[in-house]
């Protein structure tokens, strides 16, 4: 696997996120990639795959990565 700040983009302006569980990981490899705050939109899944991470703890993640909840919505369809 590679990380989202191994391919180099630089400028991105929305990054959606559909990775079935493995949001947190993806983020962490992605804080470069993030840093200039594009538009995030992300599918959160209660599974972990193994990771121990919480949603509440991904959710800290991005706060602290200076991001703020626009929308949420609960159903999956």
């Amino acid at each position: 696997m590679q990380t989202l700040d191994s391919f180099g983009i630089e400028n991105a302006d929305y990054i959606k996120l559909d990775v079935e569980g493995y949001e947190f990981p993806v983020l962490e490899g992605g804080i470069n990639t993030m840093n200039g705050n594009p538009i995030l939109n992300i599918e959160l899944k209660p599974f972990d795959f193994g990771h121990n991470i919480s949603l509440d703890e991904t959710r800290q993640f991005l706060t602290n990565a200076k991001y703020k909840c626009i929308d949420s919505f609960q159903d999956d369809y």
